[in-house]
């Protein structure tokens, strides 16, 4: 062992040869580097400790660093008056050069009651009058906004096409009997018979009621005619293949199609 002396305190202690201590304990160790990073307020004069690259993050240079002490300062607040309510407010003279007006007001309740309506910067002053075609009811628009504009709300907008879209002029029209009754011949015992040609299941995806959430399967109709009751017209399908059939022209002839093929397959299997 050999004696060294402490860096810090000063003291003797003992230590290995090879070793490379400089410090007698830690506490030592820390005090020392501690007291390289202690620093002098420029403005109380007080000692204090921070890391070299914390050492401006103080109070004290804060209030220092504040108004003409800080390298961005332009010059102190100006006092204005208030062009809606006349009150008397201090203000940055570089406010009063913003184009949106922000430093002429006292707050932004008063800057937005002065630039509402006819006084405000993107008021338009000839409107166009707009009649809701379904209510009557008269708005003034802009004339961007008026063009095409035929109602006032979603909820005219709906009547409306539900008017236009009615009947023959609907893209899904086909024979006008949707709200028809069925005849007195499609009784519950002909969708039983039907249902249990193919053991309840769906003729389609071959799901059973459990899967078609506990409910019985739909007999469709092949040629959406309902009175046409024919045994071969009529086929189960599940409440997501029933839905499919019904689309448009062109999508009702293709299920047609596909229906009236599966049913000859199954006529054959039969056989």
């Amino acid at each position: 062992m050999a004696k060294r002396k402490c860096l810090y305190c000063q003291g003797e202690f003992d230590a290995k040869p090879s070793s490379k201590y400089k410090y007698c304990s830690s506490e030592c160790y820390v005090a020392h580097r501690r007291s390289k990073n202690m620093h002098q307020c420029q403005q109380c004069g007080s000692e204090f400790y921070r890391p070299a690259g914390h050492a401006r993050r103080r109070k004290c240079f804060t209030e220092w660093n504040h108004g003409q002490n800080n390298p961005a300062f332009v010059g102190g607040k100006i006092e204005c008056k208030c062009e809606k309510c006349g009150k008397l407010f201090a203000v940055k003279p570089y406010y009063l050069k913003r184009p949106r007006k922000t430093g002429l007001f006292c707050s932004i309740k008063c800057r937005s009651e002065s630039l509402s309506g006819e006084n405000g910067p993107g008021y338009i002053t000839d409107r166009v009058t707009v009649v809701c075609e379904v209510c009557g009811k008269v708005r003034h628009l802009a004339p961007s906004h008026a063009k095409g504009d035929r109602f006032c709300s979603r909820q005219c907008q709906g009547k409306a096409k539900r008017v236009e879209n009615a009947g023959q002029r609907n893209g899904r029209y086909v024979h006008g009997q949707a709200n028809f009754p069925y005849p007195t011949g499609f009784t519950d015992c002909l969708k039983k018979e039907i249902r249990d040609r193919h053991e309840g299941k769906c003729a389609l995806c071959g799901i059973d009621e459990t899967a078609n959430g506990l409910r019985v399967m739909d007999v469709h109709h092949i040629d959406y005619d309902k009175e046409n009751l024919e045994q071969w017209n009529l086929i189960p399908l599940c409440r997501m293949c029933h839905g499919k059939m019904h689309g448009s022209q062109k999508r009702r002839a293709e299920c047609r199609a596909r229906l009236s093929k599966l049913l000859e397959d199954y006529k054959k299997n039969r056989k």
